[in-house]
């Protein structure tokens, strides 16, 4: 590798040769851009690998899109929901009906494969509760009733409890697909993903025999296009009474998608 010393050039890149400084001492090598972006986007012999950029990106689009449309229920999630809810919009974008180097993640087309997505692997609904749920929803799709019947499972790791409540959450999440004007993968139906609408019970004691509970839920929409999904989530939170006050027990809580609209 060539030594040089005297005057270096503003400039330190020019023709096929590279000069840079290392240990006080600048030396010219030949330049090697690697691949350029310009090679990238039109060599065929990078069409597999432009397939593979564009479905990344695509499922990227599509995971946020979904973890914003449950994210007013991310504290029941553990640290590995992003990754989880990729590899589950990896298997709806196989299902899906789209081109290889334009794909689209169809989730209106694939709702069945949403049902029992736990939020937290580590605390699945089962492990805390016996759990019989049937839900009815709109013809608008636009609210729901949900019945439900329980006997909950105190665990041993927070047998402090002494009172349960049930949340249900409605989250509103859109196809994502490929825009030809833009160029870029976007929600099919921007205007109505991540709207959502949450509906609680009372506090209800542990002891209590297999409670029969009732909940109606509507989202504040217009309308619900056919591009867009309503998840149905239900979780279970634990609670301590000290004095008329209700304390959250740590980490006693557990959410699963139960039906998909």
């Amino acid at each position: 590798m060539a030594q040089i010393t005297g005057f270096l050039p503003k400039n330190r890149r020019f023709g096929g040769y590279l000069i840079y400084r290392r240990n006080g001492k600048n030396f010219l090598r030949e330049y090697n851009p690697g691949i350029t972006k310009k090679r990238l986007m039109t060599d065929p012999n990078m069409v597999r690998l432009r397939e593979n950029m564009n479905m990344f990106t695509c499922l990227s689009r599509a995971t946020t899109a979904f973890a914003y449309a449950i994210a007013p229920q991310l504290k029941f999630s553990d640290g590995t929901i992003r990754n989880r809810i990729m590899k589950l919009l990896a298997n709806i974008r196989k299902a899906s009906s789209s081109r290889r180097d334009k794909p689209s993640v169809l989730i209106s087309q694939c709702k069945h494969l949403l049902t029992g997505f736990e939020l937290n692997n580590n605390m699945p609904m089962e492990s805390v509760c016996k759990l019989y749920t049937e839900s009815t929803m709109s013809a608008d799709r636009k609210s729901s009733v949900l019945y439900a019947m329980l006997s909950p499972m105190v665990k041993e790791s927070f047998p402090q409890a002494t009172h349960f409540r049930l949340v249900r959450f409605l989250g509103v999440v859109s196809d994502t697909i490929f825009d030809e004007i833009t160029g870029k993968f976007v929600p099919a139906s921007p205007a109505v993903n991540g709207i959502h609408a949450t509906t609680e019970t009372d506090f209800i004691p542990v002891d209590a025999s297999a409670p029969e509970i009732t909940l109606r839920t509507r989202l504040p929409v217009a309308t619900l296009p056919p591009a867009a999904v309503a998840l149905e989530l239900l979780g279970i939170e634990f609670f301590k009474e000290e004095g008329g006050r209700y304390k959250p027990v740590n980490g006693a809580r557990a959410m699963k998608i139960v039906d998909a609209f």
